[in-house]
């Protein structure tokens, strides 16, 4: 294959990764049930003070959560690459863009890795993989209790004794999980010596985790906690915007439930944003326990709040992304890649 075609073909893919990144978010946009509801609530409340308080603070925001995790991402690629604050933002933006069509989000690792040149792409991508672990332990330890806290709220009084007890044992392996993640290095040491030698193509990339030093990954928990804390707050602003509640402290509980939820969730399936609306609309009901509390116009700002929020943390910093697609290099990762292999 000549230079000239590969050029010709990698600029195609660039342009269909763009396409399909931009059809994807307007199908999204366009077939939501509730895309009428969406514009009438924000329409309604736009032009006040609060809401410009609001949607500016929810903004920033965004910016703040992929700014922390552009900081954690340039973190786990310290032992390949030295990385500045702004290539680091630029390749997770870029890497949002091409995860928002993709199954479980596995465009997010190519895209983050194809911005920037490594000596050895496939060690950055497994290390970016970590990052995404720290997330979901995160998501796991701080929305498990939550969600078991609302289940025991609507548990018969004679048998709550016997399921705190259950839950409290539960706790144990998610603490456990958080411990263990600083020694991860130590840990897939371990595991490499378990791995037969004819496998040593296996052997050589669990080394992607045995650079990282445990005050890295205690770095990594952080940011991701951080991260946590700044869409959890995203999401409880935009509730008590939309009239969900008058009272913030009031709604962390089942947003912690939701995010939980909605990780158990397949990526390709939770995409979808009215399964997102139906995911926030159970847990509420179950919170407020089906009462006179879960009226017509609750129902509807938690709809509107859980579609609001994607556009805004997913839509828009995807489509800003867009504009550094073009900076992917195929040649250089894919040839290293497959000189990896030949060697």
């Amino acid at each position: 294959m000549t230079k000239v075609t590969k050029s010709v073909l990698f600029l195609l893919l660039k342009v269909g990764l763009i396409a399909a990144a931009y059809g994807y978010i307007a199908w999204q946009l366009t077939s939501m049930h509730n895309l009428h509801q969406v514009l009438q609530g924000v329409g309604d409340r736009l032009f006040s003070t609060k809401a410009i308080l609001t949607f500016l603070v929810v903004l920033l925001l965004m910016f703040l959560n992929w700014g922390i995790e552009a900081k954690k991402w340039s973190l786990l690629m310290t032992p390949y690459k030295a990385i500045t604050f702004k290539e680091s933002y630029r390749a997770v933006l870029a890497g949002l863009t091409v995860s928002v069509f993709t199954p479980n989000r596995i465009g997010e690792f190519f895209g983050r890795v194809l911005s920037l040149s490594f000596s050895n792409p496939v060690f950055a991508m497994l290390s970016t993989i970590a990052g995404s672990i720290a997330q979901l332990m995160v998501t796991i330890v701080l929305g498990l209790p939550a969600a078991l806290y609302i289940y025991l709220l609507h548990m018969p009084i004679s048998q709550m004794p016997i399921e705190s007890i259950i839950i409290g044992v539960s706790f144990v392996p998610l603490i456990l999980l958080i411990l263990l993640f600083q020694y991860l290095p130590a840990i897939f040491r371990w595991l490499a010596t378990l791995v037969p030698s004819r496998f040593r193509i296996v052997k050589y990339y669990m080394r992607a985790f045995t650079p990282h030093t445990q005050k890295h990954l205690n770095l990594v928990l952080l940011y991701s906690f951080l991260r946590y804390g700044v869409f959890t707050a995203q999401y409880v602003l935009l509730l008590c915007f939309f009239g969900v509640s008058e009272y913030y402290l009031d709604l962390f509980i089942p947003v912690a439930a939701v995010f939980f939820i909605m990780m158990a969730i397949p990526s390709v399936a939770l995409a979808e944003l009215g399964v997102r609306s139906s995911v926030a609309l159970s847990v509420f009901s179950v919170w407020f326990g089906l009462s006179s509390k879960l009226t017509d116009e609750v129902t509807m700002g938690i709809m509107v709040s859980a579609s609001v929020l994607w556009i805004i943390n997913i839509a828009i910093p995807a489509l800003i992304g867009s504009f550094y697609v073009g900076q992917f290099n195929f040649t250089d990762f894919f040839g290293k890649i497959i000189g990896k292999w030949k060697s």
